[in-house]
């Protein structure tokens, strides 16, 4: 996670980033010096507790289970800012802010569910009103 994690500034290796810009083209990644440091201490904390501690096999869940928070941990500081612009539905409403522009006002929608409601208001800011079926107006949030 680390090796991956800093060829995003690094440039090196060069699949390793190629794969990345595949995934995300817009991505720009941003140093954050205290996410960064917290992610740092716990993994030398792991690697203290794998290289000094017993090598007995009841320590053997112990390093199982502070590998696997590693991980989790890694992932929650280093990879957090990566999956949140992977899973922000932000670009996807990016041209539609930029036709309706500023004060969108009322939209008419049909077979349109709560979430894709909210994420209309929450990312354009316009407000969708339902036309069901038999034609009746259900004035919507």
């Amino acid at each position: 996670m680390w090796f991956a994690w800093s060829a995003q500034f690094t440039g090196f290796p060069l699949k390793v980033l190629a794969g990345i810009r595949k995934l995300l083209p817009d991505y720009v990644p941003a140093f954050h010096g205290g996410i960064f440091t917290i992610a740092l201490l716990f993994t030398l904390g792991w690697m203290a507790l794998v290289t000094c501690h017993r090598r007995e096999g009841r320590f053997v869940a112990a390093h199982w289970t502070a590998g696997i928070a590693l991980v989790y941990l890694l992932g929650m500081t280093l990879w957090l800012p990566v999956a949140n612009a992977n899973m922000s539905y932000r670009h996807d409403f990016a041209g539609l802010r930029d036709v309706l522009g500023n004060n969108p006002g009322l939209i008419c929608g049909r077979a349109i569910n709560e979430p894709q409601r909210a994420m209309l208001h929450y990312f354009v800011g316009a407000r969708v009103v339902l036309d069901d079926i038999a034609g009746r107006w259900i004035a919507g949030g």
